[in-house]
């Protein structure tokens, strides 16, 4: 008799939605019933076989009339839905153009999905806006040396200028130099993540690798070289420092090995007079060492002529944006036993080393020179620069013979961005160098 009963009541509130609410939904009617059957005392369960039984395969599934039986219960008798905010604006507006640009303005760290909600500017069109009318993109901070003031911009923009002045005035300039510095190289130093990439099917397994740190003993390695190659390279005893002492007692020792392997070099500037400087240049940076009261006397005794290099600059040091760096990726992942061994395999590396790698090396420098004052003083690493070289071959006559040289010319082309898509290309220098020396056959 219950049960007839409660049909009975049922039947009567689906004739009384669909006679009241002619332009209901099915949905707001299913959801009339399982009201009433929540006010009976319904389970959900109960509540969808009774709208599967009537509605068949038109009733709402078991989750919903879950949702709205939870809902009927909390004491929210409302059969509709609730007012949403809408889908978000995806039209790329002027308005929401400068909505971005303000948030962008007070935080450039925020993400899309933090502006999203600022903005309430759907992702796409704040992915379109940022790239395309912004042509912004998202990069970590560079770590520098040193946030440089404005006098260490200053010095090194004179100290750039100088040396550009000095290889106008002397186009052999970079035959001559010879730089060198101190680094230290380890037992062990793991190879980044980029390079141990493998190819592989879909079918094998993904490669695993052991995480492992650098190793803790390691030694130090001075090296000096010209473009021709290596003119002094030896590892420090462990525990020893730099000092303005043992810095002298190397350049005695460099001074032989200049005057035994570059002959050239070592003579002279002017073979008429006997106190005049020598011929080639030393270029080193500021390390307290470098620049000591006894290191900085006994260069001059010496008669060594020195290439100005900016503090904090290791940008502008070949040992270190170029020579260092090359020797150290060779050498990542390899496990040595002992001090010994490390550097015995270093050395080999040395002596291994094209002859092209040293000279690259040496001609960054006055490239290097020039971005530097481009860039006002700033660190210029990273920026979008392009540097192109090219070469020719000109014919010259020594003394009735024929020889083939090869001059350098070199172009630099400063690359800019601005706030439109396209790119400017501004021709800063051109430099014709002729680098190389050549003998009589």
């Amino acid at each position: 008799m219950t049960s007839k009963f409660v049909l009975f009541f049922w039947i009567l509130a689906l004739l009384t939605v669909s006679s009241e609410m002619p332009g209901k939904s099915k949905c707001e009617e299913q959801r009339v019933v399982i009201k009433f059957l929540t006010a009976s005392g319904k389970r959900p369960k109960e509540c969808y076989r009774e709208l599967e039984a009537v509605f068949g395969a038109d009733a709402m599934s078991v989750a919903q009339v879950g949702v709205w039986h939870r809902r009927f219960r909390g004491g929210d008798m409302s059969v509709k839905d609730k007012v949403r905010s809408g889908r978000p604006a995806s039209v790329n507006t002027p308005g929401n153009r400068d909505k971005n640009r303000t948030a962008l303005n007070q935080d450039r760290r925020k993400s899309v999905r933090q502006l999203q909600q600022d903005t309430q500017v759907n992702r796409g069109t704040i992915h379109r806006i940022i790239k395309k009318d912004f042509t912004m993109t998202k990069v970590a901070p560079k770590f520098v040396p040193r946030v440089l003031t404005q006098e260490m911009k200053q010095s090194r923009m004179t100290m750039c200028q100088q040396n550009l002045d000095l290889f106008r005035e002397d186009p052999a300039l970079l035959s001559k130099v010879v730089t060198g510095d101190e680094s230290y190289f380890s037992l062990f130093d793991m190879e980044p993540k980029c390079d141990s990439m493998q190819w592989k099917t879909s079918e094998e397994p993904r490669p695993t690798k052991a995480l492992r740190s650098r190793s803790e003993r390691k030694a130090m390695l001075t090296l000096f070289f010209d473009e021709s190659g290596a003119v002094l390279s030896e590892f420090k005893p462990p525990g020893l420092r730099v000092t303005a002492e043992n810095y002298v007692e190397l350049l005695k020792t460099l001074k032989e090995r200049i005057r035994k392997k570059r002959p050239q070099l070592w003579a002279r500037s002017d073979p008429q007079d006997a106190a005049s400087d020598r011929t080639f240049y030393l270029h080193h940076d500021n390390a307290s060492p470098h620049t000591a009261t006894d290191t900085l006397a006994f260069i001059g005794e010496s008669g060594i002529r020195m290439l100005a290099h900016p503090p904090y600059s290791p940008d502008l040091a070949p040992c270190d944006f170029f020579l260092f760096p090359y020797l150290k990726r060779k050498l990542r992942g390899q496990r040595f036993a002992n001090l010994d061994e490390m550097q015995k395999a270093v050395q080999q590396m040395i002596c291994k080393t094209p002859k092209q790698v040293f000279q690259n090396a040496i001609l960054q420098l006055p490239i290097r020179w020039k971005k530097c004052l481009l860039a006002s003083g700033e660190y210029f690493e990273g920026r979008h620069w392009v540097v192109t070289c090219s070469w020719r071959s000109s014919l010259t006559q020594k003394k009735g013979k024929t020889k083939n040289r090869q001059l350098l010319h070199q172009t630099l082309t400063l690359v800019t961005r601005t706030e439109r898509t396209d790119r400017h290309l501004l021709l800063v220098s051109a430099f014709c160098m002729d680098f190389f020396q050549f003998r009589n056959a």
